[in-house]
């Protein structure tokens, strides 16, 4: 039966070898830091059973959290163009872990505004870092193949959180958060263990003379554009989920 299978894995993996070693660790790093919980779904809930906060207050909460978000995508964007992005993407998910930790502790409500910001600047900041580290050392016709195995790590992680912290939800949410930071912590030992190991430089290159400079910029991408304004258009629709859907349940079920 095992030399049956044999062939049809080696048929069934063989577009996911032969990949540069950083697509690897990066997957890895992803679904390590995914699996380690969604405590942001929870957040909402813990904020109003715990703190009793109007639904007002919660979603300005997590507007907060959004605002850092979109601060730290643009800024690990453009810092990723400066700094080695191995050191930033670690940085990143220190700084997430341990604000995670903190969200374990019982904090006055004062303190969740700039916890949120900053929370969300280090996740904001880690994904398009992220996203670089996997995709730029492949080929052109390698980074369809690595884009699926990084939307892979992901959503397995976050299915398997999504278990895991409802079970652990039982005993408190702080164990949520706890969880979290241990699994983002561990994300960002896993790769930092890993580059260490590897002698590929991801700093970013100076232009040779012979490089071609008058590619046109994303702005001026009205395809890409169009992509944008409508992949806007559907988060703004399905991300309330993450803020309402929680509350929903609690209050009706």
């Amino acid at each position: 039966m095992s030399a049956n299978l044999a062939p049809l894995f080696r048929r069934l993996s063989h577009p996911y070898r032969g990949l540069p070693p950083s697509v690897y660790i990066q997957v890895l790093c992803s679904f390590i830091n995914n699996v380690g919980g969604i405590s942001k779904l929870f957040l909402p809930l813990y904020l109003r059973e715990s703190y009793h906060l109007p639904y007002q207050q919660i979603g300005m909460l997590m507007a907060f959290y959004g605002a850092g978000m979109l601060a730290g995508s643009l800024k690990g964007g453009s810092l990723s163009d400066r700094f080695d992005s191995r050191a930033l993407a670690v940085a990143a998910l220190s700084l997430s872990g341990l604000c995670m930790l903190l969200l374990a502790l019982r904090l006055p409500v004062a303190l969740f505004m700039p916890l949120l910001v900053l929370s969300g600047i280090a996740d904001g900041g880690f994904r398009p870092i992220n996203q670089r580290l996997a995709l730029e050392p492949c080929t052109a016709r390698q980074r369809p193949v690595a884009q699926g195995m990084m939307r892979v790590a992901f959503n397995l992680g976050v299915a398997i959180a999504g278990v895991t912290s409802g079970f652990l939800a039982v005993y408190g949410y702080q164990w949520i958060y706890a969880a979290n930071a241990a699994g983002t912590l561990l994300g960002a030992a896993w790769m930092a263990w890993s580059y260490s190991r590897r002698l590929e430089d991801t700093r970013p290159q100076r232009r040779r003379s012979g490089d071609d400079g008058s590619l046109a910029g994303p702005w001026r991408d009205l395809s890409f554009l169009r992509s944008i304004a409508a992949l806007i258009l559907v988060t703004l629709a399905f991300d309330q989920m993450y803020v309402t859907l929680a509350l929903f349940l609690r209050e009706r079920y």
